[in-house]
């Protein structure tokens, strides 16, 4: 799943929590859930405590691997 989806179904899922909290801790439940492992390893050490910061980092840092996953394939197939 990508993040921007990951992100949508949270946010969707949150509206159902009576205990919404503040964004560091819907930061931390972001970081916490089902990020990807890779990604995680990332955006963790950042310690970003608002939310759509921390989404808008994790997009890029998935765009990031993703593209440095192409480069690695395109050149080991020459």
């Amino acid at each position: 799943m990508f993040v921007a989806e990951y992100a949508m179904k949270f946010e969707y899922i949150l509206r159902f929590n009576a205990q919404d909290g503040d964004d560091a801790c819907r930061s931390k439940r972001f970081k916490d859930g089902r990020l990807r492992l890779e990604l995680q390893r990332f955006i963790v050490p950042l310690y970003i405590t608002v939310f759509h910061l921390l989404v808008e980092n994790s997009k890029i840092m998935e765009l990031d691997h993703l593209y440095s996953r192409k480069d690695i394939q395109s050149n080991f197939l020459m």
